[in-house]
């Protein structure tokens, strides 16, 4: 399944290079709540299990404070209302189809948020800074992958595993189980060349800049790495809530390790998309 805003063409592009592709491709603008709600009404009435849900819809904040349908700031609803409000609807499948994984593509640019839970629609920020509203959305990409993670911990089933214990000493004795259940993750792509910096103004076009010019910058099929390791890697089955980058855990905003603010959250999210909670928040 795959998650677009303009469907008809992206089958055309995907089956030059896959022509046996089995594709399904479905409408989807992450910026509003009721495109979300339309989304998972539709897909829960054509399928019957969701392995992998890769969260990766996601804009560059607008030079002006732009508020959505919903009274959102637009930036916020793309990269975190949309997906949270999306992760809830279809957390039940998920949770049947275990194990699953939830897959949230964040950024780098996290680590410079300083999210304030009491304004996050910038109403009383002053100057709106749009690359820090930017930075901010991909902490809660973050917050979001951590809270999953803690809410969904024993979902699955325990099932002999190979993998060996931290201390590394096998015995006869030793008994290996690996839950499977639902595991989340989050990410930094690295940076890639695509379509989000088109029509880059203002400290937009700095950065787009700087994009082009950087020998580390990644193509597309270089930067979708660190999100397929996440998506499939058999490694990684017992592990979740955890950041990478470059297929490797890597460092998180310290806002990130603050339980309360994980929670609290989470708690917002629920309130502002009014999303139902499968389940109670451990």
């Amino acid at each position: 399944m795959v998650k677009i805003r303009l469907p008809s063409s992206i089958s055309e592009v995907i089956r030059e290079k896959v022509p046996d592709a089995d594709l399904k491709l479905m409408k989807l603008d992450t910026s509003s709540l009721e495109s979300v709600r339309q989304f998972a009404a539709e897909f829960l009435d054509q399928e019957n299990r969701l392995d992998i849900l890769i969260l990766n819809a996601g804009i560059r904040a607008p030079l002006e404070r732009t508020i959505t349908d919903d009274g959102l700031e637009l930036t916020m609803a793309t990269n975190h209302y949309g997906h949270f409000l999306l992760t809830m609807l279809l957390l039940d499948l998920i949770i049947r189809s275990q194990p699953s994984r939830i897959v949230v593509v964040s950024s780098t640019g996290h680590l410079l948020s300083k999210i304030d839970l009491q304004d996050t629609t910038y109403e009383n920020k002053g100057h709106y800074k749009s690359f820090l509203v930017y930075c901010d959305s991909k902490l809660a990409n973050v917050l979001f992958a951590k809270a999953l993670a803690k809410k969904l911990s024993g979902t699955g089933t325990k099932l002999p595993c190979s993998a060996k214990p931290s201390n590394n000493k096998v015995t006869h004795s030793t008994t290996i189980f690996l839950l499977l259940g639902v595991t989340t993750y989050a990410l930094h792509p690295g940076a890639v060349r695509t379509e989000i910096m088109r029509d880059a103004k203002g400290v937009w076009t700095l950065l787009a800049c700087a994009f082009r010019c950087c020998v580390c910058i990644k193509n597309p099929k270089e930067g979708a790495q660190t999100t397929i390791h996440c998506a499939v890697d058999e490694k990684l089955a017992h592990e979740s809530g955890k950041y990478y980058q470059d297929c490797k855990p890597a460092r998180v905003n310290k806002l990130a390790k603050n339980e309360k603010l994980v929670h609290d959250f989470y708690q917002h999210s629920l309130e502002v998309t009014k999303a139902h909670d499968p389940m109670v928040l451990k």
